[in-house]
C-alpha cells in the first residue's frame, strides 16, 4: 500500500490501469522480436552465403598456385622457383596430387618401380640428378589440408561440399587440348551450396539463386549449365615455347704473339671444328629428360630435348676478327614445362659434351623459363685457338 501525498492510501486495484503488459501488448512485443530476429537471421545467412563463395574463390585460387607454382628473386642473379608444375614436369591429375606424395611419378596408372626391393612401389622422390644438376620429382604438400569433423584430411570447397580423394567434393578435370599425349589445362569447379551438379534444363538453372549456381560457370551457362566449365589453368600458364629461342655464337679468332707457337695477323682463318647441338635437360613427368644419342641427324632432329643442328664448320672468322652468328632451337613450336632447366652443348659427331676450355661457360649452364615472358638470349664466346 502506497501513501499519496495527502495521505490517501492507494492500492493498485484503485489504479486506472494494471502496471503490467496485457496479452495484446504481450504479442506485439513477441511479434517485434520475432521480426528482428528474422530480419537478422536473414542478414547473417546472406553473409554467410557470401563468406563461403569468397572462400571458395580463393581456395580455386590456392588450388592454380599450387599447381602453377611461382617464381621469386631469392638473391640477385638467382631465381627460385617452386609448385607441382615446377619440380614435376607436368600438371596434377586430381587435388590429391597437391596433398600427399604419389607413387606414379607419370600417371600413366602403373606405379614406379620398386628400387629397394622392399615390395612396396616407391613414392616419386624429390632427388638430386648429377648430369643435369637439377632437382626433381614431388616435394609437396603444396596445399595444406585440413581436418574434417570425422578428423579425415582434405581440401574442400567453401560450401564444406563433401566427397572423398582424390577430388574431395570438387570437379577437376586434366585435359589435353593439343592432341599431343600431355595434359596441358585443368578445369575445375564447386558444386556450391546446394552440393549437386547444375540442373540441365535452362530454365531450371535460372531457377536456382545465385550462390547455387555451380561456380564457376560454364560458357554460356543459362544455355548449355552441364557443359565443362572455362579451364583455371591453360597452357600458357605453364608452359614455354622455345621454337625461336635464341642461342648467339662469339667466335672469335684472335692474335696471340706470346704463344708458344705465336699467331700472326696475316691470313690465319679459321673454323670451329664440330657442328653443334644444343642438349636441355628439363623435368617431365617427375624425371630429367635425358635421351641416348639418337643414331642418325633425322631421328636427333625428332628429339625435343635436342636442338637443331648449328653448322659452325662452315663459319670461317679470318683473324684478329670476333665473328657473330645466331642460331634458333627450333623452326617449330615446341611446348616444355617451365622453371629451372640446363642445357651442355654436343658434337654432332658422336654426341659427346663439347667441352673446349676456350668456351667463356662451364656445363651444364642453369636458366630460369618463366611463361609469358621472353626467352632469354643464351651468349656463347668461343676462342678459336
Amino acid at each position: 500500500m502506497m501513501q499519496t501525498k495527502n495521505n490517501q492510501q492507494l492500492t493498485l486495484s484503485s489504479l486506472p490501469y494494471s502496471l503490467g503488459l496485457t496479452l495484446l501488448e504481450l504479442l506485439i512485443v513477441v511479434s517485434i522480436l520475432s521480426a528482428t530476429a528474422l530480419v537478422a537471421m536473414n542478414t547473417l545467412d546472406g553473409e554467410n552465403e557470401q563468406l563461403n563463395f569468397t572462400i571458395t574463390k580463393q581456395r580455386i585460387n590456392s588450388i592454380k598456385k599450387a599447381a602453377i607454382g611461382h617464381a621469386i628473386q631469392s638473391s640477385p642473379g638467382v631465381i627460385a622457383v617452386d609448385g607441382f608444375v615446377a619440380d614435376m614436369g607436368r600438371l596434377p591429375v586430381s587435388i590429391e596430387e597437391l596433398t600427399s606424395k604419389i607413387l606414379d611419378c607419370d600417371n600413366d596408372t602403373v606405379d614406379e618401380a620398386d628400387a629397394d626391393s622392399n615390395g612396396v612401389a616407391d613414392i616419386c622422390q624429390w632427388q638430386y640428378d648429377t648430369t643435369s644438376e637439377l632437382w626433381h620429382g614431388w616435394n609437396g604438400p603444396y596445399l595444406s589440408t585440413l581436418a574434417d569433423s570425422d578428423n579425415e584430411l582434405s581440401f574442400r570447397d567453401g560450401w564444406h561440399n563433401r566427397g572423398s580423394a582424390p577430388d574431395f567434393g570438387w570437379y577437376f578435370n586434366a585435359t589435353d587440348s593439343n592432341a599431343d599425349s600431355k595434359k596441358d589445362q585443368i578445369a575445375l569447379q564447386s558444386l556450391a551450396k546446394d552440393g549437386i551438379v547444375n540442373p540441365a534444363a535452362p530454365a531450371d538453372y535460372s531457377a536456382l539463386s545465385y550462390y547455387e549456381q555451380d561456380y564457376p560457370p560454364t560458357t554460356s551457362p543459362t544455355v548449355t549449365p552441364t557443359d565443362e566449365p572455362n579451364p583455371i589453368i591453360i597452357s600458357a600458364d605453364h608452359e614455354v615455347n622455345i621454337n625461336a629461342w635464341k642461342f648467339v655464337f662469339h667466335l672469335i679468332n684472335p692474335c696471340n704473339p706470346d704463344a708458344v707457337i705465336p699467331t700472326t695477323c696475316t691470313g690465319v682463318d679459321l673454323s670451329p671444328l664440330d657442328d653443334i647441338r644444343v642438349q636441355l635437360y628439363y623435368r617431365q613427368n617427375g624425371q630429367i629428360v635425358d635421351s641416348s644419342w639418337p643414331a642418325t641427324d633425322v631421328l636427333r632432329d625428332a628429339e625435343d630435348d635436342l636442338s637443331a643442328l648449328f653448322e659452325l664448320t662452315s663459319e670461317v672468322v679470318i683473324d684478329n676478327v670476333e665473328q657473330v652468328v645466331s642460331y634458333e632451337y627450333s623452326s617449330s613450336d615446341l611446348f616444355i614445362p617451365w622453371g629451372n632447366i640446363s642445357y651442355v652443348l654436343v658434337k654432332e659427331s658422336d654426341g659427346s659434351l663439347l667441352s673446349d676450355p676456350k668456351i667463356n661457360v662451364p656445363f651444364p649452364q642453369q636458366i630460369t623459363l618463366i611463361p609469358r615472358t621472353n626467352l632469354p638470349e643464351i651468349h656463347i664466346y668461343w676462342r678459336l685457338e
